[in-house]
């Protein structure tokens, strides 16, 4: 029968994995907001949008920035 690894162990390589993880959602959020794209994120079950001036809005603002984009509408 193997060893399970200690506590300690398996929670500093779940930090690790966790600060990857947070690394890399901050530089795709750092990303969209140089290219100013809204950012999207849930919370409690409703949908909001960072806007790249940093307002938060619940109604989308896909469909107008596609049109003044000139891309036409969302499908």
């Amino acid at each position: 029968m193997q060893a399970t690894a200690p506590a300690t162990e398996s929670t500093g390589f779940a930090d690790e994995i966790q600060r990857i993880g947070n690394e890399a959602v901050q530089e795709a959020q750092d990303n969209l907001r140089r290219q100013g794209i809204p950012l999207c994120f849930e919370r409690n079950g409703r949908i909001y949008y960072e806007m790249p001036d940093g307002q938060i809005q619940t109604e989308n603002p896909y469909p107008a920035l596609l049109r003044a984009r000139g891309l036409g509408d969302l499908p």
